[in-house]
């Protein structure tokens, strides 16, 4: 990513963190364009300048921090080396420092490979290291819970977009981290036998992975982005946009702490606990508050729980319900003639690239007279959008008890129009439910009644939903 003003450039600069000899062969091509670096970071901030040849050398100094109000005394004694030697601060960003020289022959200034590669690592354990081992060791841990996930509710997973997004994400990301982690001790192991010969090893970055992983990622997001915009509950677009506010805010927050307390040049430790407590505290606060917010306004009535599916609002014994106008595949009057005016009907689910998973419920209104005694009618419906995972689907179904602990029977499918059909028992008496797992070609239905279904009922099941 390049952002370009009139004598200022910014990049985005994919290096792999000890990839100096990298770094120093892009700076010096820069400079032959015309543009000198001026600051690293997380966008690179090039000066335009007159396209001149020099050389560039990127060192580490391993005692520096980003916390520094200003330079250590070790530091501007190793610069003040450095200018003697010809070599000119471009910039520094903590540990890293960049110099140059307009003297093509000029000694370089790490003359040692062995004391090169042990500085190299001194910064890398405090910095580099720790950073990659703390991200891989979150992405398993996330990958462990999605694992769990998968294993416990694997259809309500299979069909969630966030879900998969996240994966895709976190797949990324640990392949990055390994690859860099590897990449690294792989480096170090031949550059310690290459600098007990007397002799330099360059280094390598995988910029083309760095640049997929990138692309795949902001791919995903933008995937997930519109998904959510598409189909999402606009309540939780609330939700998300605040949350979203929230983590910026907290990031710019601590960016702006340390900025500010560098520049009023207090200590480094002082430094590193008010950038790190104060975003954490009013981050809290934040997420706390949040959550007051949003069940507040739930409970109250003034958020709307969906973008077109809720448009009415009652009141029964001091609480807010809402009245669903959801459209659903099938409905009490397909079956029955039945006044169901004060009726709710309400879909709920998400779909992804593996399958859709949709609740549909039809229910009176809390309000109404003997509601208890009327028909309603709850089903789900999962459509398997990749044929090898239809066993794997239905087995999970055989597996769940909405209804509490029972034992799914095969019955006869040929009433449903299906190719397979289960009804539920009761685990105690043995006696049959009136809930049914009917399997089609491509779906997975699972229907519940509050009356027996007669024959005819169960056709028109079969038609609408299979």
């Amino acid at each position: 990513m390049v952002i370009t003003m009139k004598e200022t450039k910014r990049r985005l600069e994919r290096f792999s963190f000890f990839d100096h000899t990298g770094m120093e062969r892009h700076l010096e091509d820069m400079a032959a364009q015309g543009w000198m670096v001026e600051k690293t970071g997380g966008l690179w901030r090039y000066r335009k300048c007159e396209p001149r040849k020099v050389r560039f050398a990127v060192t580490f100094y391993p005692r520096a921090s980003m916390f520094d109000p200003e330079p250590t005394e070790g530091e501007l004694t190793f610069q003040e080396f450095c200018e003697k030697t010809g070599w000119k601060l471009a910039c520094s960003n903590a540990q890293l420092q960049i110099f140059y020289n307009e003297n093509p022959n000029a000694v370089p200034i790490n003359t040692d490979p062995l004391t090169e590669v042990e500085t190299l690592h001194r910064t890398a354990k405090r910095v580099y290291l720790p950073s990659y081992f703390i991200l891989l060791a979150c992405c398993l841990m996330q990958f462990l819970m999605l694992v769990v996930d998968l294993v416990t509710r694997p259809l309500y997973r299979l069909s969630s977009s966030l879900w998969t997004c996240s994966t895709v994400l976190f797949i990324l990301v640990a392949v990055l981290a390994v690859t860099e982690l590897w990449s690294y001790a792989s480096w170090r192991r031949k550059a310690l036998k290459a600098a007990r010969r007397g002799e330099f090893l360059n280094t390598k970055s995988h910029r083309r992975l760095q640049t997929a992983v990138f692309l795949l990622a902001c791919l995903t997001v933008l995937f997930l982005l519109v998904i959510l915009a598409l189909r999402a509950d606009s309540l939780f677009l609330v939700i998300l946009a605040l949350m979203t506010l929230c983590m910026a805010g907290v990031s710019a927050l601590t960016w702006g702490i340390r900025a500010l307390l560098r520049r009023l040049k207090a200590p480094k430790n002082l430094n590193r606990v008010l950038t790190y407590a104060v975003p954490f505290i009013l981050g809290t606060v934040g997420t706390f508050s949040l959550v007051l917010f949003t069940v507040s306004g739930v409970s109250s009535g003034r958020f709307p729980l969906g973008k077109d599916a809720r448009t009415e609002t009652y009141e029964y014994q001091g609480q807010v319900w809402y009245l669903y106008r959801d459209e659903l595949p099938l409905v009490i009057d397909d079956l029955m003639d039945a006044d169901t005016e004060d009726y709710s009907r309400e879909r709920d689910g998400d779909e992804s690239i593996f399958l859709g998973r949709f609740e549909y419920d039809q229910y009176p209104r809390r309000d109404v007279p003997n509601r208890l005694k009327l028909p309603r009618l709850e089903y789900e419906i999962v459509s398997v959008k990749m044929p090898f995972l239809y066993d794997f689907c239905v087995n999970a179904k055989l597996r769940e008890y909405k209804a509490g602990d029972g034992e799914w029977l095969p019955t006869d499918p040929a009433s449903w129009g299906a190719v397979r059909a289960w009804v539920l028992t009761d685990a105690e008496t043995g006696e049959r439910q009136n809930r049914y797992l009917l399997a089609g070609e491509r779906s997975i239905v699972d229907i519940t009644f509050n009356w027996k279904p007669d024959t005819a009922q169960m056709g028109v099941v079969g038609e609408k939903l299979l």
